[in-house]
């Protein structure tokens, strides 16, 4: 069984806004500096085994996301 998602609400305005000002709106891998809207937040261990957990989550640019896929 899935594990269930956090709403919309909570994500965007709790969750997102704690993990970019933690990495101080920097990629963790590249250090360049993201906007907001010019962002991800990834999970380090996702899947079955991860978590919403702020310590699971990092803050990545969209270039950077972009050599991933």
């Amino acid at each position: 069984m899935p594990k269930s998602r956090l709403p919309y609400v909570v994500w965007y305005q709790n969750i997102r806004p704690a993990v970019l000002k933690r990495d101080n709106y920097r990629c963790t891998s590249c250090s360049k500096l993201v906007s907001h809207d010019k962002c991800h937040i990834d999970h380090i261990i996702s899947g079955r085994f991860g978590s919403n957990r702020l310590s699971n989550l990092r803050t990545l640019c969209i270039s950077f996301i972009k050599t991933l896929q």
